[in-house]
């Protein structure tokens, strides 16, 4: 499928769970832990988001996977997903309450005007980089040692694919599984 060619992951991340409920539930308390370095360099730039997306947008067009995969631009705040083998854009649902690669702490969208690869991986971790940190600072030592940013490659974004995904994961290798929702 051509949107799954026009996917490129950048920090890993798997998810996997054992009940169907792919979205975290708020969580009354919080620890302090200490945030992992992310795989990516960390770039400099305005880390506020651009406006939501709208129904005029390519991503919106695209039909809604019902076999449990759900494309890295439709994951949503709270979701927990596992990363399939050999990577690519498309994550597999998988429950909070169990054994999974990661959650999505925050979404954004990518503005107009980026013309390289690298722009857009840079862009992606300046939108990312302050919520991840200060998620993980809430998270217990140990937790949550890893990123995973999600976003198109240059050819999904001049299609339309502007949405990309900032995670949480159990460690940046994915060797290791977080247990329960984040908190």
């Amino acid at each position: 499928m051509l949107v799954l060619a026009a996917v490129i992951t950048v920090i890993v991340v798997n998810n996997s769970d054992d009940s169907g409920n792919h979205r975290a539930q708020p969580s009354g308390s919080s620890t302090s832990a200490t945030p992992s370095e992310s795989a990516s360099p960390t770039p400099f730039g305005d880390p506020t988001p651009t406006a939501t997306p709208t129904d005029s947008d390519f991503e919106s067009a695209l039909p809604t996977p019902s076999n449990g995969k759900i494309p890295f631009y439709l994951l949503k705040v709270g979701d927990c997903y596992d990363r399939p083998a050999g990577g690519g854009g498309t994550n597999d649902e998988a429950s909070c309450n169990g054994p999974h690669d990661a959650e999505v702490v925050s979404t954004h969208r990518l503005g107009s005007g980026l013309t390289t690869e690298s722009d857009i991986k840079d862009k992606a971790s300046s939108l990312c980089r302050n919520e991840l940190e200060r998620k993980a600072a809430r998270q217990s030592p140990g937790t949550a040692e890893g990123t995973y940013i999600q976003y198109p490659n240059l050819n999904g974004y001049k299609l339309g694919i502007k949405t990309i995904s900032c995670s949480l994961a159990g460690n940046s290798t994915m060797t290791k599984k977080l247990t329960k929702p984040l908190s």
